[in-house]
């Protein structure tokens, strides 16, 4: 097990939540599970249920998992979020773990510290790996992660289950102006920075599903359109190529769900 700093914990999990309280909560009862020495908890509320605030202000300083940071304010969406809360972070790592997601299993960041530990002095500047979903039909499936050299293609695992250098993000901040891309381009421009790049062979968390990105497929798609060509010099020719795949997937997944099942997803 690696061994820790307590005033530099080796993650922080940021946290960013807007009148789901629920979702929070289940959160929490996630970290709760995980070694509390490994972590910090960082948590941006969107600021309009006070309900959220008074449970955060109220947590007591030994609460398991403890909050290092909190605030509670109207803010750009979540992404401006993520960008608030990350200026706080303190760990060497950081994982964003928005508001009813969950991290896969209870020792989830003990096992990650172990990989980095054999690692050595060679520790990955970026870590991803698979996530678990539970389907509209209640089944919990998991959802493999492809290669991050893919990720001209899209999004080649959740966001949440993406473990970033802290010290390698630097300024990089989320771009405001894509309201459902920005995680998207975030990454992109990260992946363009580093070099040791790990993907490991579990599971890091369970996606909640019903965000943004599932709520506005066509903005989502549109805002990665734009970023390839913004940030990464793709041809608006081959970005449109990409964008058409895109769509014919989506299409599969509404219309022809149980052919993507099959093509995406392992039973658990």
């Amino acid at each position: 097990m690696m061994i820790t700093d307590p005033e530099r914990p080796l993650f922080s999990i940021i946290t960013v939540t807007k009148a789901n309280q629920a979702g929070l909560l289940a959160t929490e009862r996630s970290l709760a599970g995980q070694n509390p020495h490994l972590y910090e908890w960082l948590v941006a509320d969107g600021g309009q249920v006070p309900e959220t605030a008074d449970y955060l202000r109220a947590r007591p300083g030994s609460a398991n998992p403890a909050v290092a940071w909190w605030d509670t304010r109207l803010d750009a969406g979540p992404y401006d979020a993520m960008n608030r809360a990350l200026e706080h972070a303190k760990g060497e790592y950081v994982l964003f773990l928005n508001a009813g997601d969950c991290l896969a299993f209870p020792d989830l960041l003990a096992k990650l510290a172990d990989v980095m530990a054999i690692s050595g002095p060679d520790r990955p500047e970026f870590l991803y790996g698979d996530a678990i979903e539970r389907l509209d039909n209640d089944r919990v499936m998991l959802k493999k992660s492809r290669k991050a050299s893919c990720f001209v293609f899209g999004m080649f695992t959740h966001h949440q289950a993406m473990v970033y250098r802290r010290d390698r993000i630097g300024v990089l901040r989320f771009p405001r102006a894509y309201r459902i891309g920005a995680d998207y381009a975030f990454t992109a421009l990260y992946l363009q920075k580093v070099q040791r790049i790990m993907r490991v062979d579990f599971p890091i968390c369970i996606f909640s599903s019903g965000g943004m990105a599932q709520s506005h497929p066509d903005e989502g798609r549109r805002d990665q359109h734009c970023i390839r060509k913004s940030f990464l010099g793709i041809s608006p020719i081959l970005s449109l190529l990409i964008l058409w795949l895109q769509i014919i997937a989506f299409f599969l997944r509404k219309h022809c769900s149980p052919l993507y099942v099959c093509l995406r997803f392992r039973g658990i």
